[in-house]
C-alpha cells in the first residue's frame, strides 16, 4: 500500500507553528491549534491588493512589488500627487514640483526615481526631476520636450526616454540620462508614442504605441548602442505597463487595443524571455493607462482608467505563494 512519505516524499510532522519553508502537498500537524494543515499554492497570477489614494491615470510607475512609486498622472487634470507603496498601503508624499500627465517617463525605486517628460497644465514638457524618498528635486531638462514616452531604469543616476510625441507626428528620439544631463542617442526604428518601455539604459525592450494612427504590436531591443526589431507582442496595444529589469525579461500588462473592436481594454499579461512574447493570466480589473513596478515574476499594477479613473492595485506573482490551509473531513 502506498503511504504518504512514498506520494510525497516527507512524512506527517508535528510542530507548534506552520513551517515557514513549506512545499505544495505537504501536510503537518499544529499542535498549536490543534489542526492538521496542508500546503497549497495556486497558479501564477494576479491579485487584488489595497488600492492607491487618488485614482488617476498616466502616471509614472516604478520600483518594486513591495516598495512602489506612482506620481503624476491625469485625475483629471494633471497632477502633482506622489504616492509610495510599501506591500501593505499606500501613503502619500511630496508632490512633484511640475504637476502634468499623459504618460510621464519614470526610472529608479521609490527611494531613488526620475521622473520626465509628460504633459503639464498647458504644454508638453522636458521637465526632469529626481526623487530622494520624501522630495523632487528639479535637475537637466531633456533636449527634447514630449509626451506619451517610454521610460525605465534602476536608478534616478541612470535611465532611458523613449519616443513620445513632442508634437505631431511622433519622435523616434531616444535619450539616455547618467544623473547629470540627457544625451541623445541612436533612435528606435519605428517612431511611435504611448509605448512602454523597461529594463536599463544598456539592456531594454521597448514595446507596443502608437504609430501614426495604428495600434502596434512592436518590439525592439536595446543593447546600450543601438535597437533591433525582433517579434511582436501578441495583440496590439497602446497605454500598456511593464515590468522587467533587462532587454531579455519583460511583462507587459493591461493596455487599450483596437482587438476584437475599437476601445478594448485589456487585462492580458505578456511575458517576454528574449525571443518572444506568451500570453499569462490576466489583471483582474482590464484597464489602460495603469503604472506598473517590479519584474517578470513579482511585479505590482496600479491606477489607470476603464474608461473611468481606477484606483486598483493588483500584485503579480510567478510562481504563486505557498499558503497554509487546515485539513477538513466532511
Amino acid at each position: 500500500m502506498a503511504t504518504y512519505k512514498g506520494i510525497q516524499g516527507f512524512t506527517w510532522q508535528k510542530v507548534s507553528s506552520d513551517p515557514s519553508d513549506a512545499v505544495a502537498g505537504q501536510v503537518w500537524y499544529n499542535s498549536s491549534t490543534g489542526k492538521f494543515k496542508i500546503a497549497t499554492q495556486a497558479a501564477a497570477g494576479w491579485a487584488s491588493a489595497p488600492n492607491i489614494n487618488t485614482a488617476r491615470k498616466m502616471g509614472g510607475g516604478c520600483g518594486t512589488q513591495t516598495a512602489a512609486l506612482f506620481f503624476g498622472g491625469d485625475a483629471p487634470g494633471v497632477s502633482a500627487l506622489t504616492e509610495t507603496y510599501n506591500g501593505s498601503a499606500w501613503s502619500e508624499t511630496g508632490d512633484l514640483n511640475t504637476a502634468r500627465g499623459n504618460n510621464i517617463g519614470a526610472a529608479g525605486t521609490n527611494t531613488a526615481a526620475l521622473g520626465f517628460a509628460g504633459y503639464g497644465s498647458s504644454s508638453v514638457e522636458k521637465v526632469t526631476e529626481t526623487f530622494n524618498g520624501s522630495t523632487w528635486t528639479e535637475v537637466a531638462d531633456l533636449n527634447t520636450a514630449r509626451q506619451a514616452v517610454g521610460g525605465c531604469g534602476a536608478t534616478n543616476t541612470a535611465a532611458l526616454c523613449v519616443g513620445g510625441q513632442p508634437r505631431p507626428p511622433q519622435t523616434a528620439d531616444v535619450e539616455t540620462w547618467n544623473g547629470s544631463a540627457w544625451t541623445e542617442g541612436n533612435n528606435l526604428n519605428t517612431a511611435r508614442e504611448e509605448l512602454e518601455a523597461t529594463g536599463i539604459t544598456t539592456s531594454a525592450v521597448a514595446f507596443g504605441g502608437t504609430a501614426g494612427s495604428t495600434f502596434v504590436s512592436l518590439t525592439e531591443t536595446w543593447n546600450g548602442t543601438s535597437w533591433s526589431e525582433v517579434n511582436n507582442l501578441n495583440t496590439v496595444k497602446r497605454n500598456a505597463a511593464g515590468a522587467g529589469a533587462s532587454s531579455t525579461a519583460s511583462l507587459c500588462f493591461g493596455g487599450l487595443s483596437d482587438v476584437p473592436s475599437p476601445g478594448t481594454y485589456l487585462a492580458q499579461t505578456e511575458t517576454w524571455n528574449g525571443t518572444c512574447w506568451t500570453e499569462t493570466s490576466d489583471l483582474g480589473t482590464a484597464r489602460a493607462g495603469l503604472g506598473g513596478a517590479g519584474t517578470t515574476t513579482v511585479a505590482a499594477a496600479f491606477g489607470g482608467y476603464t474608461p473611468s479613473l481606477s484606483n486598483a492595485t493588483e500584485e503579480y506573482n510567478d510562481p504563486a505563494p505557498i499558503v497554509a490551509k487546515t485539513v477538513t473531513v466532511s
